[in-house]
């Protein structure tokens, strides 16, 4: 189970999937979730035996790059990776900049039936010198390695992988406040998390405390490395993935 626990309305045939997706992890020999919040879900709202469930968190390689001013032109970069789709929440992001008088540069990195409505809306706000479009590319590090701010505004998530690839680059984070980005990032300590309920102006009201103070920027930068230095990280994934699946063999054979 690696996404939000169920699918939401804006989603496609969402009723169907939901319906398909609770008898499956009821019929499953094992549910194996990503986040410990899924596995509280799975258990307590799905009612899936307690037995049928196990969290092994994604991992990803700390990349250790230094968390200071990273664009060349000096001008703070915010990045967003993913799918442009609603539940990705991507207009919130560009409403919020919209907002903003403080210099920086936005990329929107991703492709989807949202794509139009993204582009068009940000010619309307006359924001194109500010906020560029950059189609899908597997080779998403070398815009990391520059990026000062990764916003991620969804409104579902199961553990965002593109979270953990930006944390992993010691990228501060602001994130949308859902149980998924609350379990990796914890506010004013690796992050910043911003109240959907207040939509686009919180987020920018967070957007523009990191740009006023690079040095809170910076610091929370180096904690969200941390983070996935001590949690997070792809050798301790793979190492409760073998014990798990030595332990459902050993089951198995008995």
């Amino acid at each position: 189970n690696r996404r939000n626990y169920l699918f939401l309305a804006c989603e496609p045939n969402f009723l169907l999937k939901n319906i398909l997706y609770i008898i499956s992890c009821h019929l499953a020999d094992f549910n194996i979730c990503v986040a410990n919040h899924l596995q509280y879900k799975l258990i307590n709202r799905l009612m899936v035996s307690k037995q049928k469930v196990i969290t092994i968190f994604n991992g990803v390689k700390p990349k250790n790059i230094d968390s200071g001013q990273k664009h060349p032109s000096g001008i703070p970069l915010i990045t967003f990776t993913g799918k442009l789709i609603k539940r990705k929440n991507v207009l919130c992001l560009l409403k919020a900049l919209s907002r903003i008088t403080l210099p920086y540069k936005c990329f929107i990195i991703g492709y989807g039936p949202e794509k139009s409505r993204l582009i068009k809306y940000v010619a309307e706000q006359k924001l194109e010198a500010k906020i560029s479009f950059i189609p899908f590319t597997p080779n998403v590090e070398k815009f990391l390695s520059k990026t000062d701010i990764f916003v991620l505004p969804s409104l579902a998530e199961g553990m965002s992988m593109s979270l953990l690839e930006a944390m992993s680059f010691g990228i501060t984070c602001v994130v949308s406040d859902i149980d998924a980005n609350k379990e990796l990032i914890k506010h004013g300590k690796n992050g910043l998390i911003f109240s959907l309920k207040k939509g686009h102006v919180d987020l920018s009201n967070k957007l523009s405390l990191l740009l006023n103070y690079p040095e809170l920027k910076t610091s929370l930068g180096k904690q969200s490395l941390m983070s996935i230095k001590k949690i997070y990280s792809a050798n301790a994934s793979l190492n409760k993935c073998s014990m798990t699946y030595a332990e459902i063999h050993k089951f198995r054979g008995n």
